[in-house]
């Protein structure tokens, strides 16, 4: 099973939509939320960028489509 993770932050509503999007596009894949506050380097790098999904050194930042979102996971699978 193919596992990103999703960098959020509480009260992001627009985290809640790309999960909601993630779920919608890749019901197979395992999300798991990374909240950046919990740590100050991913505040000073992602903060301002939230969402976005993370696969290894892969990066797929907001706005992204349900199809962005499908072959962001396709490559992220090879």
């Amino acid at each position: 099973m193919t596992e990103i993770e999703l960098l959020t932050a509480d009260g992001c509503s627009l985290c809640v939509q790309a999960r909601d999007m993630v779920e919608q596009a890749a019901p197979w894949v395992r999300i798991r939320a990374v909240d950046v506050a919990a740590d100050e380097d991913l505040i000073q790098t992602w903060g301002a960028r939230i969402p976005v999904l993370r696969h290894g050194e892969r990066t797929l930042e907001w706005p992204f489509s349900l199809l962005d979102i499908q072959g962001f996971i396709e490559d992220s699978s090879k």
